[in-house]
């Protein structure tokens, strides 16, 4: 692992019965040296210093099968890109693309936009694919990493989803996406607040405070996080205000006892944001 491209969890050794691809630009003479000296070495190495503008995430594609394979983008002072290994049979690919050249690294300028064209390849018939992100902790805050299926359309809001997932063709397919920042207003949905409380008849009353549009579940749990009712599942709201009402019946069909329950509210938009918030209330008779 090259700490100057990617600083999150890797490995510094070749492990056995692993397949590694290396591209040389010259005649040149690779040197394994023993497993001790190797480990010295690591053990004397410096941190790699990195401008504070400096980041890089790690994209991996994985199918059902097993086969991986994995890329990397971000932000570098004065830019960095390298080749994308070449493809076997039974594979999975994941590349960045620049013109007719296909990256496995691809670290824009920071006079650059960020913006990246991705290939998901496969040879793989009718095999499911999954498209990850295990990491955005390198991320500057303000970033707001937006990633698009070019095919069908879909976006996920990456910082609050894990992954994506699409099934490949007959034969396999070449799927495209985009991967962007946008802009830091964007993509703030939250849930702003939660209210519930009892009314005269019975009832509970609950109002929802949604920064944007989305998908709604509320459901109810005892004071032990256990869910024991539900007010309504992939409810479409509007932002702003939702009003919904409780019947106090409970996962079995009826009423729940006398105490204090937890309210629990979670919202997702269409890009995959999601967002959560609790409130206590009572239930008396």
């Amino acid at each position: 692992r090259d700490p100057s491209v990617y600083t999150g969890p890797g490995t510094d050794r070749i492990v056995p019965w692993k397949g590694y691809w290396m591209k040389f630009y010259q005649p040149c003479e690779l040197v394994f040296p023993p497993v001790q000296v190797a480990a010295a070495a690591a053990a004397r190495r410096t941190a790699v210093e990195r401008s504070p503008r400096d980041w890089s995430m790690l994209l991996k594609a994985t199918a059902a099968t097993g086969a991986a394979a994995q890329a990397v983008v971000g932000r570098t002072e004065e830019g960095r890109q390298m080749a994308a290994p070449p493809p076997f049979m039974d594979y999975v690919q994941i590349t960045i693309v620049d013109g007719d050249d296909r990256l496995g690294v691809d670290l824009q300028s920071t006079r650059e936009a960020s913006a990246w064209p991705l290939e998901v390849s496969t040879d793989l018939s009718e095999t499911e694919i999954m498209l990850t992100w295990p990491d955005l902790s390198g991320i500057p805050n303000s970033y707001r990493p937006l990633l698009t299926d070019t095919k069908t359309g879909d976006k996920r809001y990456m910082r609050t989803s894990t992954g994506y997932v699409f099934t490949s063709a007959v034969g396999g397919e070449t799927r495209r996406f985009t991967l962007e920042m946008a802009p830091p207003d964007a993509y703030t949905m939250a849930v702003t607040g939660v209210v519930a409380a009892q009314t005269s008849g019975g009832h509970v009353d609950i109002r929802v405070n949604l920064t944007a549009d989305a998908s709604l579940d509320v459901e109810v749990l005892n004071i032990a996080g256990r869910k024991v009712g539900n007010v309504c599942s992939g409810r479409q709201c509007e932002r702003g205000v939702t009003t919904l009402t409780y019947s106090g019946t409970g996962s079995r069909g009826t009423r729940l006892p006398n105490g204090r329950y937890l309210m629990r509210a979670y919202a997702r938009t269409e890009h995959g944001q999601q967002a959560r918030a609790m409130t206590t209330f009572d239930i008396r008779r």
